[in-house]
């Protein structure tokens, strides 16, 4: 990005910069969490609903082919759902915290 700043010294405007990127990570963060969450839910009405079963007899068989994840790795992702909420996607996303 370059400097919008050039009325202040080059310090201030690397200071300012600086604040600029954090402030566009933590939103990129926010939505990726959310995003997350999303597709948690998603992953759980498809299984739970058993959506799936129109390509694929069996959940493990689905997940691969189609959503290119193993059936457990979907499996835990809605387990993080269920146990934490949509929350725990955007807290996850923004300090890298482990179940």
């Amino acid at each position: 990005m370059e400097s919008t700043f050039s009325e202040l010294s080059p310090a201030d405007a690397d200071a300012i910069d600086l604040g600029v990127a954090m402030g566009e990570h933590h939103a990129f963060g926010l939505v990726a969490g959310r995003s997350a969450a999303a597709q948690a839910a998603a992953l759980k009405r498809l299984r739970d609903e058993k959506k799936y079963k129109k390509l694929a007899p069996h959940w493990k068989d689905f997940c691969p082919k189609f959503l290119k994840m193993s059936g457990s790795q979907a499996d835990k992702i809605i387990h993080l759902f269920d146990e934490f909420g949509p929350g725990y996607f955007e807290v996850a996303q923004l300090t890298r915290i482990s179940a």
